[in-house]
């Protein structure tokens, strides 16, 4: 993508179940399957107050991934979901940022704290149910990681 991209309000989310991208859109196409998504954003990320960020992990080899070749300016709220439970182990580390800067705070989760993962999501990218479990989320820098996952 070439420009910034603002998330005003609903989310962003990367899935490798699609293979894409999605901006609060219902609909999107479920194949090709597992397919590593990486979102290139020559410009600047700014997710402001009320918006969310999505990411959705398989394993360490098919993630999804978000690559800034600018700032991403953080405000709004992390979500993380595990599309397969047996697929992802506690020492796991899962690097799914990265920007020339990474500024601001998730209002959600600080660096250094857990956020809740779900493993069902609704069509408009509501969680499903309870969680599964938690990451570690770390982010400054020119990184966001999620790690450490502990199972509910």
């Amino acid at each position: 993508m070439n420009g910034n991209l603002i998330v005003r309000s609903g989310f962003f989310e990367v899935s490798p179940l699609t293979g894409y991208g999605r901006n609060g859109d219902p609909g999107f196409p479920m194949d090709p399957a597992y397919l590593t998504s990486k979102v290139l954003i020559h410009g600047n990320l700014n997710l402001p107050a009320g918006s969310i960020l999505g990411f959705h992990l398989y394993n360490k080899a098919i993630t999804a991934t978000i690559s800034v070749k600018g700032a991403a300016v953080l405000a709004g709220s992390l979500q993380a979901g595990v599309e397969d439970l047996s697929k992802v182990d506690f020492d796991d580390k899962f690097t799914v940022l990265t920007a020339d800067k990474i500024a601001g705070q998730f209002a959600n989760v600080p660096s250094g704290g857990r956020v809740k993962v779900y493993g069902r999501f609704d069509d408009l990218g509501n969680p499903v149910g309870k969680a599964v479990g938690t990451f570690r989320v770390t982010y400054g820098g020119d990184t966001l990681v999620l790690s450490d996952f502990q199972r509910e």
